[in-house]
């Protein structure tokens, strides 16, 4: 099998991309996500990174995969940073400009 190395820049966008969501959570939202990592577990369900888990008693319960560099290449990572930019304008924070978004995460990452 054939994959790309991932990007670290983009890597660290993603995450300023997290950092940027976070200090823009509408108040109503901002409980609902208190902390980056929840916010990054809300995300990574709702883009279907996750597998199902059958725990005691036969209970569904969905387990996030690792967007770790060894479990996930560049190109499922880009999906995957373009799937939560979608669900970031549509749910997360509903009528922020895609664009606007993309430019606030990529002046973020270079504080990194």
């Amino acid at each position: 099998k054939i994959t790309r190395g991932r990007n670290l820049k983009h890597h660290r966008k993603f995450f300023a991309l997290l950092k940027v969501v976070m200090d823009n959570l509408p108040e109503a939202n901002a409980a609902r996500w208190p902390t980056t990592d929840r916010l990054l577990l809300e995300l990574k369900l709702q883009t279907g990174r996750f597998d199902m888990h059958h725990s005691l008693g036969d209970t569904a319960v969905p387990v996030p995969r690792s967007i770790a560099f060894a479990n996930m290449d560049q190109g499922d990572f880009d999906k995957f940073y373009t799937d939560c930019i979608g669900i970031i304008v549509k749910h997360i924070i509903p009528g922020i400009d895609e664009d606007g978004l993309r430019e606030a995460a990529a002046s973020e990452v270079s504080t990194f």
